[in-house]
C-alpha cells in the first residue's frame, strides 16, 4: 500500500484546514494501523522479532505491515504524514513512549493514538487521546464531516442487569461485526469495553498455531470462553466442557 499516494487521492480537492487534515490524518491512520500485541507479550516471543518491533520503520510509499507500536507509530507514520500534507509545527516527543506533539489554531494538542484510539476509531466511539493536556473535546460532528462515522451513543454499552452468558453473546456479536477483529489488540480493547462488570479470570497465551489468545472464565457461572483467531478473524466463542479439558490456562481437546 502506498500510503502516501492514498492519503493525497482523499485530501486532494477538499477544502480542509491544517487543523482538520491534521484530525483526517490521524484519524485515517487509526483506521488502518494497529498496535502490536507482541510487544505488550514480549516473552513469548525470541529477541530478534521484538528489536524488530522496536526499530521497525516503515516506508510509507509501501506499506505492507500496519502493525506498530507508539515509536514506530509516531516516527515514521504520522509524523511525516503531517510534514507532507499539512503546515502543521510537529514534533515527536517522549522516550519509553512516544507521541506526536503538534501545534495548531493557538493550541498544542498531544497525538497519542496507542493507547486505545486505534480501537476507539475502529469501533465508531470518538477518540481520547487527541487532545490538549488531557481536555477531550466532542469531535463528532467534525469526524462525521470529514467522513468518519460515529455510532449511537450505547452501542457498545452492555446491559449489565442481563446475565453473563447474555452478556457475552452481545459482546460476540459486536466483535463479529466490528472492524477490531482483525488483530489483537483492538478485539481486547472493544472486550474489555463491553465486560467491564463481567467477575472474570482472563489469560493472555500464545497458540501452538504462534497467534495470542484469551482464555476467559466467568466466576459466577463456571463458563470457559476464548478469543482466537480463524481465517483471519477473532472471535469469542463459548467452550463446551463436553469436548474440553481445562489444563492451567488451556483448553485440550478430548480424544
Amino acid at each position: 500500500m502506498n500510503l502516501v499516494e492514498r492519503m493525497n487521492d482523499e485530501l486532494r480537492g477538499r477544502r480542509l484546514s491544517e487543523f482538520e487534515k491534521m484530525r483526517y490524518i490521524y484519524l485515517r491512520c487509526c483506521e488502518i494501523f494497529s498496535y502490536d500485541a507482541r510487544w505488550n507479550y514480549f516473552t513469548f516471543f525470541p529477541i530478534n522479532i521484538i528489536r524488530q518491533i522496536e526499530n521497525k520503520i516503515l516506508d510509507l510509499h509501501n506499506v505492507n505491515d500496519t502493525l506498530v507500536i507508539c515509536h514506530s507509530f509516531s516516527k515514521s507514520v504520522l509524523k511525516p504524514l503531517l510534514d507532507i500534507f499539512t503546515t502543521v509545527d510537529s514534533k515527536v516527543v517522549g522516550e519509553e513512549h512516544s507521541y506526536v506533539e503538534a501545534k495548531s489554531e493557538g493550541k498544542t494538542w498531544n497525538l497519542d493514538a496507542t493507547y486505545g484510539d486505534f480501537a476507539r476509531v475502529k469501533m465508531g466511539i470518538g477518540t481520547e487521546d487527541f487532545n490538549v493536556e488531557d481536555e477531550h473535546e466532542d469531535f463528532s460532528l467534525l469526524d462525521e464531516s470529514l467522513g468518519f462515522r460515529h455510532v449511537p451513543e450505547g452501542k457498545y454499552s452492555a446491559d449489565k442487569d442481563k446475565e453473563p452468558g447474555e452478556i457475552m453473546k452481545s459482546v460476540a456479536g459486536a466483535i463479529s461485526t466490528s472492524d477490531c477483529r482483525f488483530h489483537y489488540t483492538d478485539v481486547l480493547f472493544l472486550y474489555n469495553y463491553m465486560t467491564d462488570s463481567l467477575d472474570q479470570d482472563t489469560v493472555t497465551i500464545l497458540g501452538s498455531d504462534g497467534l495470542l489468545r484469551r482464555t476467559i472464565h466467568l466466576r459466577d457461572t463456571d463458563e470457559d470462553y476464548t478469543i482466537s483467531k480463524n481465517n483471519g478473524i477473532y472471535k469469542l466463542a463459548l467452550v463446551r466442557k463436553d469436548g474440553y479439558n481445562r489444563n492451567g490456562d488451556r483448553f485440550e481437546r478430548r480424544n
